[in-house]
């Protein structure tokens, strides 16, 4: 246990510190460029890649083992970082973060996976509690950081990934090497007839329709909705889906049969379409797609809201966030106690899920209310909610499924989380900017403002340094903007989390082992 926490240290805290590290700082980053209303585009692209690329990285940990594939994720993720370290426009920024997001999402799916190869319930749930207490950790200290970097140098928010990441594969190297694969195929297997096992039909329908989907949600909340080429993605986009799903239960069926005719396709679908008729898998999927809303939200909007609206700096922003981390670390340590005595995960994850649209709306209302003590307690019971969540909804997919389906379905439930984390910032940045403006524009007719002040206040939502050089009344009323923007992106998020409250009590309430327990 000792081995595997040392060597999925470094990965993990990569991944979470280079969440909160540019989600406190892409403000500043993208005032550099004059790009504030392309921020969300810095977490989008990474968010894009890191979604489409999980289930994919599942598959790779099964047929070339769990050490190659957190190696190659490792590197590409060193790749991503070293472009967006030399970036000297918005748009290499943005394609270095999409190349980390594919490195991010293999780092994602392959710790849980490798933690969750354990059959025991005790060791599976120390290990995701250590997994969980890693993320709080990176969450803790990666605001402080991004903060910290923005106001020396923004360009040291990635540079810093890259020693990381070498440690990282170093430790890899000496603790991993020799992981077991559950799903491994026969020994004797060539490397052939491993690539033949790739479902690369299959990989390439779901990255298509999975890019085109969410450019259709990240285009929609910076135009309009109704435009064509929105209107376009999100057709193409969802037909490509469901051909991703007709391919993978054709697959299916022809598991274990001969069909010599589509074996340089696939050899075995890369997700069975059954799971995609698993309570389990369903529930799940619902409620960690709402905690990444949650999540990625509470990290990108309430950091934009105090640096712009309260006028906080990075750091003093990163400060407002570590109360996110008490509250993910008590929901952590509750929810390992409660399964270890009840033996299922359950009830824990219901809690979870209900905590997750009450503080989800709590927040609405502290941003509304200009608060700042209520929104860090409404920040720590997010987090909570999270904590919850988050290691028994691991336990419950892990423990309801056989051990050669650990990759497939961790993979798709970090797939939803995640998701849910592309489409909160998507939808959560469409609201605040269409609010933000909705709520200048009715300045005008307050005849406080001459409509020189409000073309002033609408092209300042272009960048930090603008808003700040604004006259003060102008000031102030963008500052109004923001709040109700912030505010109404919040309650946004409450109706996506309350699905998944609703979906969780028709979960497995037993769990199945197939080792003896403890």
């Amino acid at each position: 246990m000792l081995k595997l926490a040392l060597a999925l240290m470094l990965p993990v805290f990569l991944e979470t510190l280079d969440q909160t590290v540019v989600a406190t700082a892409q403000t500043r980053i993208a005032s550099q460029f004059n790009s504030l209303s392309e921020q969300q585009w810095i977490g989008t692209a990474y968010l894009l890649t890191a979604t489409v690329f999980l289930p994919i990285f599942g598959s790779i940990a099964d047929i070339f083992g769990r050490y190659w594939a957190l190696q190659l994720s490792t590197l590409l993720f060193v790749i991503g970082s070293a472009i967006c370290t030399g970036s000297q426009s918005i748009i290499p920024l943005i394609v270095g973060r999409a190349i980390s997001g594919i490195g991010a999402g293999g780092l994602t799916t392959l710790a849980r996976i490798i933690l969750n190869d354990s059959g025991n319930l005790k060791d599976n749930n120390m290990q995701t509690m250590i997994l969980t207490l890693l993320y709080a950790i990176g969450y803790a200290v990666g605001p402080l950081i991004g903060g910290a970097l923005a106001q020396t140098n923004w360009r040291w928010c990635f540079a810093i990934n890259l020693p990381c990441c070498v440690l990282g594969m170093i430790a890899s190297y000496f603790f991993l090497r020799h992981h077991p694969n559950p799903a491994a195929p026969p020994p004797g297997t060539t490397l052939t007839q491993k690539l033949q096992r790739i479902d690369y039909l299959g990989a390439f329908l779901f990255i298509t329709g999975g890019i085109l989907v969410i450019l259709g949600l990240s285009w929609g909340s910076q135009a309009e909705w109704a435009e064509a080429k929105v209107i376009a993605v999100f057709v193409v986009g969802g037909v490509i889906l469901i051909l991703f799903y007709l391919w993978e239960w054709f697959l299916e069926r022809r598991v274990g049969r001969p069909h010599d005719y589509v074996s340089w396709l696939a050899e075995q679908p890369m997700i069975p379409a059954a799971l995609f008729k698993d309570i389990d898998v369903i529930a799940t999927s619902v409620i960690t797609f709402g905690t990444g809303m949650l999540m990625f939200g509470m990290f990108y909007f309430v950091s934009t809201y105090f640096i712009i609206v309260q006028g906080y700096s990075q750091v003093h922003a990163g400060l407002v966030l570590l109360t996110f981390t008490p509250g993910l670390g008590v929901g952590v340590l509750v929810s390992r106690r409660l399964i270890n005595l009840t033996k299922q995960a359950k009830f824990v994850c219901i809690a979870g899920a209900v905590l997750g649209p009450v503080g989800a709306g709590l927040t609405g209302m502290a941003i509304a209310n200009g608060n700042t003590t209520e929104l860090y307690v409404f920040t720590a019971i997010v987090g909570l909610s999270c904590g919850l969540v988050i290691p028994s909804s691991a336990i419950q997919l892990r423990f309801t499924h056989s051990k050669d389906e650990v990759a497939t379905v961790v993979a798709l439930s970090m797939f939803f989380r995640t998701l849910g984390g592309t489409v909160g910032l998507a939808q959560m940045g469409a609201v605040l900017n269409a609010k933000a403006r909705e709520y200048l524009t009715a300045a005008i007719s307050s005849g406080q403002y001459t409509p020189q002040d409000i073309s002033e206040a609408v092209n300042a939502l272009a960048s930090q340094d603008l808003i700040q050089s604004l006259p003060a009344n102008v000031l102030q009323l963008v500052r109004d903007a923001m709040t109700q923007g912030a505010r109404w992106s919040f309650i946004s998020v409450v109706p996506w989390a309350a699905v998944g409250a609703l979906i969780s009590v028709f979960m497995t309430r037993k769990l199945r082992f197939e080792e003896p327990q403890d």
